[in-house]
């Protein structure tokens, strides 16, 4: 059963409210009975079953004139159209449905009524076309959130990235300092070397921070014990927010030969 607006102000209509009654019951039967292209098969013996009144064919005709367009036998309301869809859009399925009715009968582009009445039953085209405009204003702050949702997501993926260059592993500070925390530094200092002599002889990753996480899991679990647990460890940060290997092992050199030189100093 198909179900359709219907304007509630159509008994304030000044054309509506002076027909008489057997015509206002007509004409609503007409636009329930209609197809989605808003074209109804004229069969006013049908519609006298229904509505209980004798309808003459030119008189109802002339009544209802400037309101229908009448084509082979068949009545087209034109103002259906603004009604139901507002502006007929040729990329949406619903409407193309109803588009290729009226191609059918060669109303499409829908034709302009010479009789100008006022808004009531089936008229509401302005109303409408404000609101399609104020969706597509929707629409349009929709995809501009998602865009500078997007570059934020772009610029934070971009300053966080791991990348292995000329076999080194650059990682930035705040992703060294989450792998230290869960995993230890000792460990991950260890192991970095390991990983990039792997990497230097295998395929490049897509994700170096999913491959450093599940390298350090795999480590932890074979039960990695540090041999040098007393040595303090230095890290070289380096303008770019980012630590090498070379950095690293250069930091753990200074720590040892300061540890060398306290054990020195208290023999």
């Amino acid at each position: 059963m198909a179900k359709r607006m219907t304007a509630t102000d159509k008994w304030k209509d000044n054309w509506f409210r002076h027909l008489e009654p057997k015509y206002k019951l007509l004409w609503i039967f007409i636009l329930d009975e209609c197809d989605c292209a808003g074209i109804w098969e004229c069969d006013l013996e049908l519609a006298s079953i229904f509505t209980g009144f004798e309808y003459d064919y030119e008189e109802t005709k002339k009544i209802f004139e400037g309101r229908i367009i009448e084509i082979n036998g068949k009545w087209f309301i034109p103002k259906f159209i603004a009604f139901q869809y507002g502006e007929l859009r040729e990329d949406s399925k619903v409407h193309q449905a109803v588009i290729k009715q009226l191609t059918k009968y060669n109303l499409y582009p829908i034709p302009t009524l010479s009789i100008q009445y006022d808004k009531g039953i089936d008229t509401l085209t302005d109303t409408l076309k404000e609101k399609d405009k104020d969706k597509e204003k929707e629409k349009d702050k929709e995809k501009d959130k998602e865009k500078d949702k997007k570059k934020e997501q772009e610029k934070k993926e971009k300053k966080e990235v791991i990348k292995f260059i000329e076999n080194k592993l650059i990682i930035p500070d705040d992703i060294f300092e989450q792998f230290a925390s869960e995993f230890g530094r000792d460990l991950l200092i260890n192991e970095i070397p390991k990983m990039e002599r792997w990497l230097k002889f295998n395929k490049p990753k897509k994700d170096y921070k999913r491959f450093i996480f599940n390298w350090l899991n795999k480590a932890k679990d074979d039960g990695y014990e540090n041999n040098n647990t007393n040595t303090k460890q230095y890290r070289i940060t380096k303008a770019g927010g980012a630590t090498t290997t070379e950095d690293i092992i250069r930091g753990t050199e200074i720590a040892r030969k300061l540890l060398e030189r306290d054990e020195a100093c208290n023999a």
